[in-house]
């Protein structure tokens, strides 16, 4: 909420369209006010004026996902909305941020069931799986990354490369950190291993 409230307030206190853009982001993505992104979707433009462009609007369609203000129906309108590659990214996002234990569990068989799935895929959908607003929902999954994180790390670097960026967006207790701390002491991808000892780092 304060950082939302901080987006509002430097939104109206600026005249560089490009920092309102990403002020707008911002607010977009930390806002309770549900009704008002709801507006902005259906007026293709916020209050303060900012057109909303594919990628912005993909933010709100996937914070009002999230808040579950948004249903998986109104998500599959978005994306025929959007024929882009973008578009299929970004309502896997938003499929994967809506706050039900179906669609965590969903989320999840897509990333370790799918052989096929690309690293961007991986990476749009573990960025609306782990919503640091939902940790009851998903701790069940902080524990299944880390057991298959190492698995989809040997795909190759580049898919390692996601895998790790996916580390999960959450509080994690003192146990859970020991527990990717021990995984350290095992057998890892190297581009995992430095990705995940970084993480780790900046947690500790």
């Amino acid at each position: 909420d304060l950082l939302s409230q901080a987006c509002r307030l430097g939104i109206v206190a600026t005249d560089d369209e490009q920092v309102r853009i990403e002020l707008t982001r911002g607010q977009a993505a930390s806002t309770h006010a549900h009704a008002e992104l709801r507006r902005w979707l259906d007026e293709g433009v916020t209050d303060a004026g900012v057109e909303l462009d594919p990628a912005l609007r993909w933010v709100v369609v996937h914070r009002l996902a999230a808040l579950g203000a948004l249903d998986a129906a109104a998500i599959d309108k978005e994306r025929e909305r959007d024929g882009t590659i973008e578009g299929v990214h970004g309502a896997a996002t938003a499929r994967a941020a809506l706050p039900t234990a179906e669609a965590k569990a969903a989320a999840w068989a897509l990333v370790v069931e799918d052989e096929r799935i690309s690293n961007r895929m991986l990476g749009a959908v573990c960025g609306g799986l782990f919503d640091p607003e939902q940790a009851d929902l998903v701790a069940p999954y902080v524990a299944a990354y880390l057991a298959e994180a190492p698995r989809l790390a040997h795909r190759g670097q580049a898919f390692a490369q996601e895998v790790h960026r996916a580390f999960p967006e959450v509080a994690l207790s003192d146990e859970q950190l020991r527990t990717f701390e021990d995984a350290l002491q095992g057998d890892l991808p190297t581009v995992l291993r430095r990705g995940w000892e970084d993480r780790l780092d900046d947690l500790r």
